[in-house]
């Protein structure tokens, strides 16, 4: 069978030249080689001839080392009758490494309750074997880096790749930054600035937005601010009766993130109001470790409606005596109107005209109940506007309209 020449332990990126023999006797046959690396290789036929009768022909071939060819088998087969082959397996030195395996791949660090312990994992590569350790960045130290010296525990291999996983105990009460290193007496490529163990701040939000009237077809813009780590999510609810319900299709937009990355603003845009968006609303924000936390409320009101003119100027001085007329309205128009009835009472002998007036509506209820005691009116005021006789000053109360009409009663 073929002779397979020894190959030494080779380095990745090394080429490597192999040379396969088969010997003859009494004759010289031409001999074709196939060579494997776990796939086929381009060969290079030479013929190498002995003393005689005995001689020999040879087979070179050259490939560039990779770490994938690291623990493959390269083979030499003489295609012939038998099939006769020579194998060899190859190793190849590559450098250690080693990266942090987050729990999540979205996730850039770590969040830990103070005076706690929690897994980090590692895995590692390279050839020979590497040992692993978890460091610690000091910023006050020459060495910048320091081990941690926690004994890692191997929780699988795949080929020369290893996943460990380290214990550590957070007592920082801020943040901790740490990296996984993996050194193996050859040339380490590693160069990182590791990741980062933060302290759990609880969630918080808060409702910036204060009450405000509106009307309809406005834009309206709820602000609220977040703050906990890790970064917590934040949802609009609204008022549904007795219970909240949350706005899923409201998508907030950031507005200000602090350096830190614990306090943040948010934005929720209810366009073209209307009357169904009228109503409490407020946030709420929770994170991944199931904490969460709501805002006060805030209401979404319309402009009150405006009171006629006339009876406005009389009041609208400040917003407490508009509250004021809102709340005792029905009173005040009472008054005004039996004040015009009285009036109209005693000057009735008077003036001998007929007098036409025209109410406004918010005058409907309180005229109703108080002018059936006038002579002359045989039925009750059942409309939102009506014609009535009966003497009356020309004077012009607020919100109601004179007209005199000069005929006999």
């Amino acid at each position: 069978g073929p002779n397979l020449k020894y190959i030494p332990l080779v380095t990745e990126n090394e080429s490597i030249s192999a040379n396969c023999c088969v010997q003859f006797t009494n004759t010289v046959t031409r001999v074709t080689y196939l060579w494997l690396l776990g796939h086929p290789l381009d060969t290079t036929l030479r013929d190498n001839f002995t003393f005689y009768p005995e001689s020999s022909i040879c087979s070179n071939v050259s490939f560039t080392a990779k770490r994938n060819d690291h623990n493959q088998m390269l083979e030499c087969i003489v295609v012939n009758q038998l099939n006769s082959s020579a194998q060899h397996l190859i190793q190849v030195k590559f450098p250690a490494s080693a990266t942090w395996k987050p729990p999540d791949q979205s996730m850039t660090s770590l969040i830990a309750y103070n005076n706690s312990s929690l897994n980090v994992t590692c895995v590692s590569d390279g050839y020979p074997p590497p040992s692993v350790t978890l460091q610690q960045y000091k910023n006050n130290s020459d060495i910048t880096w320091v081990n941690t010296l926690l004994i890692p525990e191997l929780l699988k291999q795949e080929g020369t790749e290893k996943t460990w996983t380290f214990l550590y105990s957070f007592t920082s009460g801020t943040s901790d930054r740490l990296r996984c290193f993996a050194f193996n007496n050859f040339t380490n490529d590693q160069n990182d600035d590791g990741f980062l163990v933060e302290a759990f701040i609880p969630v918080h939000v808060k409702m910036l937005s204060v009450r405000q009237y509106h009307d309809f077809g406005d834009n309206v813009t709820i602000r609220c601010a977040t703050r906990g780590r890790p970064v917590p999510n934040v949802f609009l609810q609204k008022r549904s009766l007795d219970r909240w319900e949350t706005l899923i299709q409201m998508i907030p937009t950031l507005t200000n993130v602090t350096q830190d990355i614990t306090y943040m603003t948010w934005e929720f845009h209810l366009i073209a109001l209307t009357m169904e968006l009228i109503g409490d609303y407020r946030c709420q924000a929770n994170n991944t470790l199931h904490d969460y936390h709501q805002s006060e409320a805030l209401s979404l009101d319309m402009h009150r409606i405006i009171l006629p003119s006339l009876l406005t100027d009389l009041f609208a001085f400040t917003d407490g005596v508009d509250k004021f007329i809102m709340d005792n309205l029905q009173a005040i128009i009472s008054t005004i109107v039996g004040v015009v009835v009285m009036l109209t009472v005693i000057t009735a002998a008077i003036c001998q005209s007929e007098i036409r007036i025209t109410y406004p509506t918010y005058l409907y209820q309180p005229i109703n109940e108080n002018l059936q005691v006038l002579q002359g009116i045989s039925s009750p005021l059942s409309l939102l506007s009506g014609t009535y006789c009966f003497s009356l000053p020309r004077t012009v109360y607020p919100g109601i309209s004179v007209h005199l009409l000069y005929a006999d009663i």
